[in-house]
């Protein structure tokens, strides 16, 4: 805010505050004439002490701060007055659609008065003191320093700024026209500018402070769910009336985020526009660490789960569950198993991963966390005895199906944490995903094979000297871990049976797509 913008905004301030208090003067002297059965013109002196004080305090803090700006006795940076004046004329309109109201806002006037002087430093705050011991005669003089000040507005001329509305309106029509938004949207974004707009004040572009949007996602961010900004309210005290809401949780991150956005949007593109700074560009919000870390998921979830599964009839939905658990790496990973990454050792089997696989459409990108994903970690004889290392020999991946998306992994693990939550799983903000049952993996394989279980998971080493150690899977690992007692109280029944034969009839079932996309573009 520049200073000539301070000194127009500062006379409108005064000129509303000595408004106000006119009426409330009057609306108190015509409550005691009622109340004394009597007729006469009021006046300042005949209202009750404390009152009078806080009258006579309110006028004084208005002339101290009109005063001040007039002067051009500033510091070091302008003081913020936008939001005291929308204060101001939320005051003022109560006071005049419910005129019964006045006395009750007398104590959040003398608020804003005081939070008025507050800008002005402790010698404006004496003046203000000082000017409260005027007499009678402040009130005439408020009304003719109300009309200079209006005569002084209409004298000025200064460029004319659009407000925030005329923006929002500009923003909102262009979407409408090019159609890079929808409908559904645009009326969504226009909910959030009118909320916005009536709860901070229709002003000019340049008139906006940081404090407004700081302000505003304060508000957000306590709100709770579902609550419609509409609804949201001012009391005579300035602050937030939010209506009664049958739910205790709050936005989410995401929420809060897009419900800034159209704000942000149209405050930046004007600013873009008229080459100057935008105000709103300070507000940052930081997405809270509300997920809790990943646990190991219950055991009658899973077994749950591995039931949904399998009656979903489709190989990634039956087998994901059981093959994390038993290899201990990410689905991410899993989407891709192929014949190629399998090496036979002895009577068993390890699978050694690669970067980049050969699809049917190309070359396909693996998504891999950290090198380490890389290393080569032993098959289970459970799953081998289930068929799918001869499954895989004969079509090559073991989830075809799955690879035919967009993004593989992300399309494997929003199916698979679905079913979960049809389990009983509480998912990501309690730590209950899929991710989880790689912990649970983990955890047996630490108890039961405590010096493979990092190469199983593919994680780096602790120091250099347990890289040497453990640099490749080794011979005599090998047949532990294939091995390795399955883990208790988990049921693999659904799928006890399962040989060769129901895989690929499961396989056959699975609806075919003619694109490969995801085997074209892989993982980014």
């Amino acid at each position: 805010m520049t200073r000539r913008d301070a000194r127009s905004i500062g006379p409108r301030l005064a000129a509303i505050c000595r408004d106000y208090f006119a009426v409330a003067i009057a609306e108190l002297e015509a409550l005691h004439m009622q109340a004394e059965g009597t007729e006469h013109v009021p006046k300042i002196d005949d209202l009750p002490a404390r009152e009078r004080q806080i009258v006579e305090r309110a006028i004084g803090g208005a002339h101290a701060a009109l005063a001040a700006i007039a002067a051009g006795k500033f510091k070091s940076t302008i003081p913020a007055l936008t939001g005291l004046l929308d204060r101001a004329k939320a005051l003022e309109l109560l006071s005049r659609t419910d005129p019964a109201m006045a006395p009750a806002l007398l104590n959040g006037a003398s608020d804003l008065v005081g939070d008025l002087a507050s800008k002005f430093g402790s010698s404006h705050r004496d003046q203000a003191v000082s000017a409260s011991s005027q007499t009678s005669g402040s009130t005439s003089q408020s009304n003719d320093l109300v009309e200079k000040d209006k005569t002084r507005n209409r004298q000025t001329k200064t460029k004319m700024m659009p407000t925030f509305s005329q923006a929002a309106g500009r923003y909102l029509s262009k979407h409408r026209e090019d159609g890079k938004m929808g409908e559904k949207d645009v009326r969504r974004y226009e909910k959030i500018l009118n909320a916005f707009t009536r709860l901070y004040g229709d002003r000019p572009i340049d008139q906006y402070e940081t404090d407004d949007l700081d302000d505003f996602l304060d508000l957000i961010e306590n709100v709770p769910l579902y609550t419609d900004l509409s609804k949201i309210t001012l009391d005579e005290r300035g602050e937030f009336v939010v209506p009664p809401a049958s739910h205790v949780k709050t936005l989410s991150a995401a929420s809060i985020v897009s419900t800034l956005a159209p704000i942000r949007s149209v405050m930046s593109s004007e600013c873009r526009k008229l080459r100057i700074t935008d105000p709103f560009a300070p507000v940052r919000y930081d997405r809270p660490k509300a997920n809790a870390p990943y646990r190991p998921l219950k055991v009658d979830v899973i077994n749950q789960a591995i039931h949904l599964g399998v009656e979903r009839r489709n190989l990634l939905s039956s087998l994901m569950i059981p093959l994390s658990i038993l290899t201990a790496r990410r689905i991410g990973l899993l989407c891709y198993l192929n014949a190629s990454w399998l090496e036979k050792t002895g009577d068993y089997y390890i699978v050694r991963p690669t970067r980049e696989v050969d699809l049917p459409n190309g070359e396909g990108r693996v998504p891999v966390k950290t090198d380490e994903s890389l290393m080569a970690f032993a098959l289970h004889q459970y799953l081998v005895e289930r068929g799918i290392v001869q499954f895989m020999n004969e079509t090559s991946f073991l989830f075809p199906d799955i690879l035919t998306t967009e993004n593989p992994a992300a399309a494997a693990s929003k199916r698979m944490n679905r079913i979960l939550r049809s389990a009983g799983a509480g998912g990501r903000a309690v730590g209950e995903t899929f991710h989880s049952i790689r912990t649970r993996a983990i955890t047996h394989y630490r108890r039961h094979v405590p010096d493979a279980v990092r190469i199983q998971a593919g994680h780096a080493a602790a120091d250099v000297h347990e890289s040497y150690d453990w640099a490749e899977v080794t011979p005599e690992l090998v047949p532990r871990v294939a091995t390795c007692p399955l883990p208790e109280g988990i049921s693999f029944d659904p799928i006890g049976a399962w040989d060769f034969s129901v895989l690929k009839k499961l396989a056959a079932d699975e609806p075919r797509k003619q694109t490969f996309t995801g085997y074209r573009r892989g993982v980014r």
